[in-house]
């Protein structure tokens, strides 16, 4: 599962927004809508579609016009986490790659101002937060991306470093007075004996295996300096 993961603000309580989108039920005759498929104490999960239409034209050789009409469906699901009154962290599973016109429904139906930042996942307290898992095992920092490093006084620029242990360690070893910014990382562990591949960026962006995703919420809870 891919997934993007944001800050969200909107002074509407999670009921209400439940209500909202159940308003705007997803069937055949619609441009655009919404469907709820959970809720409980800690998150809303639903669905969202939307049916674009756009024009192609092309000439052929004889000088004819010829326009086409192309019909493109988004569908994909969304989670909302509520954290405090107003203040929620929704992750877009697999969204496409402008949120706009979601963001654009989504505040016509709640009929109020949202406000929208990425998260900044904060790459070392999340890998910290993989290794507090208590079932999961044999962890492995196969990767590891770091920008903003000093080489010397006139030159910087980033490392990606790649090892079958541990690459936080061997990056700290090579720069150990060093300041730097992690941008990404690739962690490999077990939970119940089954393999798990995590891939984090900086910019809120995790993709991972469908049986961790439970896991995430709490971690970038406890990680989301905006919190």
């Amino acid at each position: 599962m891919k997934s993007k993961w944001i800050n969200l603000t909107c002074k509407v309580l999670p009921k209400s927004i439940v209500n909202s989108m159940l308003k705007y039920p997803i069937t055949e005759s619609v441009d655009y809508g919404f469907d709820v498929t959970e809720l409980d104490d800690v998150k809303i999960e639903a669905s969202f579609y939307e049916k674009q239409v756009s024009k192609q034209s092309f000439r052929l050789p004889n000088g004819e016009l010829v326009e086409n009409d192309i019909l493109n469906i988004i569908i994909f699901d969304f989670v909302f986490y509520m954290v405090r009154d107003g203040y929620y962290i929704l992750c877009l599973k697999s969204p496409p790659r402008s949120i706009k016109t979601f963001l654009d429904k989504l505040e016509m139906i709640l009929e109020t101002q949202i406000y929208v930042s990425n998260m900044n996942i904060n790459i070392t307290s999340f890998i910290d937060g993989v290794y507090n898992i208590e079932d999961a095992s044999q962890i492995s920092i196969q990767e590891i991306l770091a920008t903003d490093l000093a080489f010397d006084e006139k030159s910087t620029g980033e490392v990606k470093v790649k090892s079958n242990s541990n690459a936080l360690d061997v990056l700290k070893n090579k720069f150990e007075c060093g300041s730097y910014l992690l941008k990404s990382c690739k962690i490999v562990f077990f939970i119940h004996g089954k393999k798990v591949i995590t891939k984090v960026t900086h910019s809120g962006g995790i993709e991972c295996s469908n049986m961790f995703e439970e896991h995430l919420f709490p971690i970038l809870y406890k990680t989301n300096p905006s919190i």
